[in-house]
């Protein structure tokens, strides 16, 4: 009987998500926030639905199983010399509920900046350079519904800046997760990045659905599903298998249900990473290739007191 309760509530949830205005793929606006800054995550094929302070900012339904404080520290090396940091704090607070506060930063410099020239062979030439950067802040909040439920929320404001034009705009977040007690299973469902349009582009909204299982103490796998506005449709699935609850060994295969036109290699969906624990230190890898444009490497480093 439960079950069938989850399943109606993601079918509510999901129709609410169509009723989107559905653009061509790649066309939202701050598209950055589909960028997924998690190393832990991202080895695991970027999935969100696995109880985490690193999920937190795209899955705050996972705040309310966080036990205690902790600051992480996230890094990318992405596409094109772009870089990628987020800081993040989460802490439990009264009445069994649990706030988090994240801020991230990406941006580049150094770009050719190309004008239409008619005296030139090509008709185009270069002008000088420019940059770009984006920004966002979030803050969420979660809390647990009896012993098997919790439920999240966050509000975001993300901005960006392209050769000084300046366009940003809020959004929200909110998501259950359902972790029965006596069960190794574990589900999680959401609404993401809901708002008004920028300039008459959608912002990157969406609808995700997700379920774990942990097999034994030492392996977790997971699935998740993430429909976005912009007709983009993704799968993922993860798995992370742990040695003594100090080393971990991940793994996890991605796929956009788009023609991306990454080049053939085979790996292009594939992902991977490790992960250590020494005592109240967290340290995790992941890389994440995109066939031809090139590879990523994302780190997070985390801090428990």
């Amino acid at each position: 009987m439960l079950i069938r309760k989850i399943f109606a509530t993601v079918f509510i949830l999901s129709a609410v998500t169509l009723d989107l205005r559905a653009d061509s793929p790649g066309t939202s606006a701050l598209a950055f926030l589909k960028i997924n800054s998690s190393a832990r995550s991202a080895a695991m094929g970027e999935l969100s639905c696995f109880i985490s302070p690193q999920t937190a900012m795209y899955n705050p339904a996972v705040l309310g199983w966080i036990e205690r404080r902790e600051v992480t520290m996230q890094y990318i090396k992405y596409l094109l010399d772009t870089n990628y940091s987020v800081v993040s704090f989460v802490s439990p607070v009264k009445n069994k509920a649990v706030i988090n506060f994240s801020a991230g930063y990406l941006g580049t410099t150094g770009l050719a900046r190309t004008v239409y020239d008619p005296g030139a062979a090509s008709g185009y030439a270069e002008q000088g350079d420019f940059g770009y950067n984006d920004i966002v802040a979030s803050a969420g909040y979660g809390m647990k519904l009896g012993k098997d439920w919790t439920a999240g929320a966050a509000v975001k404001y993300a901005q960006q800046t392209i050769d000084g034009n300046v366009e940003g705009g809020a959004m929200l977040s909110a998501g259950a997760f359902y972790y029965p007690w006596n069960s190794e299973w574990q589900f999680s469902f959401g609404l993401i990045n809901l708002g008004n349009s920028i300039k008459g582009f959608t912002l990157p909204s969406g609808f995700y659905a997700g379920a774990g299982k942990q097999f034994y103490p030492y392996l977790f796998w997971g699935i998740e599903g993430v429909a976005y506005s912009d007709t983009v449709v993704e799968v993922k699935t993860g798995l992370e298998y742990n040695i003594s609850n100090v080393f971990f060994i991940r793994g996890g295969y991605r796929h956009n249900l788009e023609e991306q036109d990454l080049g053939a290699l085979p790996w292009v969906d594939l992902c991977g990473g490790i992960g250590l624990v020494l005592s109240s230190f967290t340290f995790d890898y992941a890389w994440v290739p995109y066939g031809d444009l090139s590879q990523t490497h994302r780190i997070t480093l985390g801090y428990k007191f």
